[in-house]
């Protein structure tokens, strides 16, 4: 009897740890937001969108900058605080994860034009309001995004890269505006 106790115990403390471990394996520990590995599993579906779905990708625009000039502390500083902008702007019922470095993605579920609209425009007044707030690191962003009902038969994966395609170009445009 003291074996079948001892085993299930173990058994139980077993799959408390693996639970732990697979959500470690899907979170991005700096900014607490589903990390590349789970952004990744989105993708992997290969069945059509049926409902309008969007993917909005974003990019920090000085992070190098910040990093090269007061340090990769204030570096981090700067992604968990676009984080939580990013996080408190999209509603909750959509996915918002941290894709890579300084690249985000979110995936808004019902979407439509002016949802995104709306989603992107609080997301600049937040930003705007934090930066300023006082702060002498400023939050600045590039983006883009794409609707699942502009494409036939598109997959996340579709919609993410044509996202992240109009994210480089509002990129370029950001840069070739700061030359001028």
């Amino acid at each position: 009897m003291a074996t079948i106790i001892e085993q299930t115990t173990t058994a139980v403390k077993v799959s408390k740890a693996n639970k732990q471990l697979e959500k470690k394996a899907y979170v991005d520990l700096h900014t607490g937001l589903p990390n590349k590995s789970k952004c990744e599993e989105l993708f992997h579906t290969v069945e059509f969108i049926k409902s309008p779905t969007a993917c909005i990708v974003f990019d920090m625009n000085n992070l190098k900058h910040v990093n090269d000039s007061l340090g990769h502390s204030m570096g981090d500083q700067l992604i968990l605080n676009f984080a939580r902008l990013l996080r408190n702007s999209v509603p909750a019922k959509d996915f918002v994860g941290r894709y890579g470095g300084d690249e985000f993605i979110a995936v808004i579920y019902d979407a439509s034009r002016e949802s995104i609209a709306a989603i992107l425009t609080d997301l600049q007044k937040e930003t705007e309001k934090f930066n300023n707030y006082g702060t002498h690191i400023k939050v600045s962003y590039s983006h883009g995004w794409a609707l699942s009902t502009d494409y036939n038969e598109c997959t996340l994966r579709t919609l993410f890269d044509k996202a992240d395609k109009y994210m480089y170009e509002n990129k370029q445009q950001s840069k070739q505006g700061r030359q001028d």
